[in-house]
């Protein structure tokens, strides 16, 4: 942030991935700095810049939750509220999702692939097929 001469907002945030994020002002313009890597970056763009961008035109800035029914697992728990790559489709029965594979920050198949981020909170237990989660749909984010 120092290099940017911007006076911070906020020097990071309780996400995975991406908690490497920050925002500021410079000379009465907003700067949004993400993590590197392409999925913390991608999740950053989603959860940070598209809303702000929608703001600053007027827009309804809110992003979108919807409850879904995981379709396959994710084992690991708990740690900050964590943002996994998915592939949801609605139906009669509602929102259904499924965890994509290549989770690893580095791993860009997979964004490829997802049409939403699955919301998962602080300490979440692990996903198993069946489970209620809450999803945010990317069209119109990116």
């Amino acid at each position: 942030m120092d290099s940017t001469c911007a006076e911070p907002v906020f020097l990071g945030y309780q996400v995975k991935p991406g908690s490497h994020a920050c925002a500021g002002v410079s000379d009465g313009k907003p700067v949004i700095m993400l993590s590197g890597n392409p999925m913390a970056c991608f999740v950053g763009y989603c959860l940070l810049v598209s809303p702000a961008l929608r703001a600053l035109q007027g827009l309804n800035p809110e992003i979108r939750r919807f409850p879904a029914v995981a379709t396959s697992p994710f084992p690991k728990p708990g740690g900050p509220r964590r943002f996994l790559l998915g592939y949801a489709l609605c139906g009669e029965e509602g929102w259904r999702v499924a965890v994509l594979p290549a989770q690893r920050p580095s791993m860009r198949q997979s964004l490829a692939d997802c049409n939403c981020l699955i919301d998962l909170p602080p300490g979440h237990p692990p996903v198993q097929p069946g489970a209620e989660v809450f999803i945010i749909p990317i069209q119109g984010l990116v």
